[in-house]
C-alpha cells in the first residue's frame, strides 16, 4: 500500500498523543498562536479547560 500522507500531514493530539491527520475537517484550537490538532471533540474540550497542563 503507498502511503500518501507525508509526515508534515499528520499531527499528534496533545491529549492522547494519537496521530491526526491535519486538513479541512481537522478539530483544532489555537492557543499562544499555535495550532494544535485534536482526534475528538472531547480531547479538545479537555485541552481547552487547561492547556498548559498537556504542554509542559
Amino acid at each position: 500500500m503507498i502511503n500518501l500522507f507525508k509526515k508534515k500531514d499528520k499531527a499528534t493530539d496533545p491529549v492522547c498523543l494519537m496521530k491526526v491527520e491535519k486538513g479541512e475537517k481537522a478539530i483544532t484550537y489555537n492557543y499562544k498562536e499555535e495550532t494544535y490538532y485534536f482526534c475528538s471533540e472531547n480531547c479538545k474540550e479537555q485541552f481547552k479547560k487547561d492547556p498548559e497542563q498537556f504542554l509542559s
